[in-house]
């Protein structure tokens, strides 16, 4: 895994439920989350997330230019 000074990168996940099943066991500081995932894409993940660890900070990075997703991941 690559290396942050300052930060630690505890996991990474393939897809929606192992994101949701290491981020309930690890409790993340902060979580980086594509928009795109296998099985759940990364809107529905979070809106799990962001009830499950309300404390957890969460940036969204993609490649998605359209409109409608930039709104919902912003809400």
């Amino acid at each position: 895994m690559p290396e942050f000074p300052g930060y630690s990168v505890i996991c990474d996940a393939h897809d929606g439920s192992q994101l949701i099943e290491l981020a309930r066991q690890l409790r993340p500081d902060i979580i980086l989350l594509d928009i795109s995932m296998k099985d759940t894409n990364g809107l529905d993940s979070l809106e799990q997330l962001l009830i499950e660890l309300p404390l957890s900070k969460v940036l969204i990075l993609s490649i998605h230019t359209d409109p409608q997703m930039i709104m919902r991941a912003l809400e």
